[in-house]
């Protein structure tokens, strides 16, 4: 007997039909090779509730649960399609989505959102050469260095950072660029 699991119950309050349209305004489906865009919703949801770290991670943990994937209106996930749906794939469908969703947000909510969404850039600075020989022996990534992360809200080009009570402060003006 199949007992639908919590994330099955979180999908449920998700308007598929609102989803579908969204689907053929930004025409995200056209060239769907059997990884459709809500496929690729479900895993990226799931890959953020699970807190997979990786695709590799995602595809090994979301296959295991087969036994749900019909009930979920998706398949089984492989990495390398995934991989090439996140490069290829609009974005601007699910943007459309979580703006239809938000629509239906009671207003103090929408308003509490929109304190709390920042973006987040992760930049790479190499250092090669003469005094950076200690990034060559200890580096386990691609680019020897170093990687700086910084938040930004989204109507703003200058760097925040989080201050108590999550309140953000300016770390960067313009002028000092």
């Amino acid at each position: 007997m199949y007992t639908n699991t919590r994330f099955g119950e979180l999908l449920k309050v998700l308007p598929k039909n609102t989803f579908k349209r969204c689907v053929e305004q930004h025409r995200s489906d056209k060239h769907n090779k059997g990884f459709d865009s809500w496929g690729q919703l479900i895993s990226l949801m799931y890959a953020q509730l699970s807190g997979c770290r990786s695709l590799r991670e995602l595809e090994v943990s979301y296959n295991s649960h087969s036994a749900h994937h019909y009930h979920l209106g998706c398949g089984p996930i492989k990495r390398s399609t995934l991989s090439d749906a996140n490069r290829q794939r609009d974005a601007g469908v699910f943007e459309s989505f979580c703006q239809q969703l938000m629509g239906r947000a009671h207003r103090r909510v929408r308003n509490e959102i929109k304190d709390l969404l920042y973006l987040l850039d992760s930049t790479p600075i190499c250092l090669r050469g003469r005094g950076y020989e200690w990034t060559q022996a200890r580096s386990m990534s691609r680019i020897p260095g170093l990687k700086i992360h910084l938040l930004y809200p989204p109507t703003s080009s200058c760097p925040v950072t989080l201050g108590s009570r999550h309140r953000p402060r300016t770390i960067l003006s313009m002028d000092a660029m």
